[in-house]
């Protein structure tokens, strides 16, 4: 009966699942190997790669500031024999190659054999092949470190009707180092790239980093190692364009009209560059004011910044200021004495009344217009909307105003004097007399 249950175990059950029976074939077929193997005496060579290069330098070279440049990837490989079993299980840590350094006591570049050895002597292999390669060369030296400002190499033309400042870099300085030897050469270092020809816009490049040294030449080494291999290079592209000058006067009358028979600008106009976008909204350049009022007969000079709107550059870099140049050989002069006073925003609860019966007047304009003004078309205006509120005489500001289409104003400064009192005073008088 029981022969009978073990055949039908085989036959169902089990061994008709399709899972069950592959990971039992595995189980089954990896026992079998390890007996294989484990009762095998059959020895086997094989090649371990990839293994790590370890550099010793003396003490008295690491004291001396001394380094190896270069060795972070160094990589050997090693011939190994011994039981199937065992060598299947051997991995590159389980092996270390060393190069002796021991007798180098000064910077320079030195061939070192390598060797191998078993990280582990209980471990049942054999080394029996020398190490590939079984020389190497290596760099010893201090190491340096320097920062230098990015030169701009990159090669490019703007178009006649364009202006380009200096171009800027993404990184303007970048930070290097390695062996002395090799970093106390280089001189300077440069994004080299071309980007164009006769160019109208804002152009961009990825540059590559060059390292110089003084007399031009290029350095090239694997031990350098920058905070930076490319920049970023941009070459902005500003559009030309002219802009005038301009100058505010005040006290000017509005019949008189400013031309450069009597006002002249120098420099009139100065070129700038400005983006694309920003051409179409400039308007001339207001250099300041002139009072009128305090320009005499022989005329004068006035000089001022040139203040650019923002951002525009100054092409026109010879005028960093504009000379204001004012003629009065056209004009004349003349006083009048005049006897209109008229106050003004005079407050509710008091009175003013002007004392100063006469003001001379200095009238300065065109000379026909001189010649037909009269004492009667000036007035004298005062404003006591700024007076402090005593009451009693006050000596004020007066502006002179001409009535008429002359082109005339007043030279000079004038004040009068006015009497102001209380509107409740005034009454009170006015009841007891």
């Amino acid at each position: 009966m029981k022969k009978i249950s073990d055949f039908k175990l085989f036959q169902g059950g089990l061994f008709r699942n399709n899972k069950f029976v592959m990971i039992f074939s595995v189980v089954v077929a990896f026992i079998i190997w390890v007996i294989v193997a484990s009762s095998s005496q059959e020895e086997i060579v094989a090649t371990i790669t990839n293994i790590p290069v370890k550099i010793e330098l003396s003490s008295d070279a690491k004291d001396e500031g001394l380094i190896v440049f270069g060795s972070d990837n160094l990589k050997a490989e090693v011939s190994i024999s011994g039981s199937r079993l065992t060598v299947g299980s051997v991995v590159s840590n389980d092996i270390e190659i060393v190069a002796q350094a021991n007798s180098i006591t000064m910077p320079g570049n030195y061939p070192i054999q390598l060797t191998a050895r078993k990280v582990d002597n209980n471990k049942n292999f054999n080394i029996n092949s020398t190490v590939t390669p079984s020389f190497i060369t290596v760099m010893v030296d201090r190491n340096r470190e320097i920062e230098l400002d990015v030169k701009n190499l990159i090669q490019y033309s703007i178009d006649d009707n364009y202006y380009a400042p200096t171009p800027t870099i993404s990184e303007p300085k970048v930070k290097i180092s390695g062996p002395e030897s090799i970093i106390s050469q280089i001189d300077h270092v440069a994004a080299v790239g071309m980007i164009g020809d006769n160019l109208t816009k804002t152009t961009s490049i990825n540059a590559q980093l060059v390292f110089y040294d003084k007399y031009g030449e290029v350095i090239t080494s694997d031990y350098i190692v920058s905070s930076a291999t490319e920049v970023t290079v941009t070459v902005q592209v500003l559009e030309k364009t002219r802009l005038n000058l301009t100058v505010d006067l005040l006290n000017k009358p509005s019949s008189l009209p400013i031309s450069s028979d009597w006002i002249n600008i120098e420099p009139s106009s100065i070129e700038v560059a400005v983006s694309e976008d920003k051409v179409e909204n400039l308007s001339p350049i207001n250099l300041g004011s002139i009072d009128l009022s305090t320009v005499t007969m022989s005329g004068g000079e006035y000089i001022f910044d040139i203040i650019l709107p923002v951002g525009c550059k100054n092409l026109s870099t010879e005028y960093e200021k504009a000379i204001v140049k004012i003629d009065m050989s056209k004009m004349s002069i003349k006083t009048f004495s005049i006897e209109t006073f008229k106050i003004s925003n005079i407050p509710k609860d008091k009175k003013a009344e002007c004392t100063t019966s006469k003001l001379s007047v200095t009238v300065i304009g065109l000379k026909d217009d001189i010649e037909k003004l009269t004492s009667n078309q000036i007035m004298a205006q005062i404003d006591i909307s700024n007076i402090p509120e005593n009451l009693g005489h006050t000596e004020v500001p007066v502006d002179i105003i001409i009535n008429g289409n002359y082109a005339c104003w007043a030279y000079g400064n004038y004040t009068a004097d006015i009497l102001i009192s209380s509107v409740q005073d005034n009454n009170s008088s006015a009841i007891e007399n």
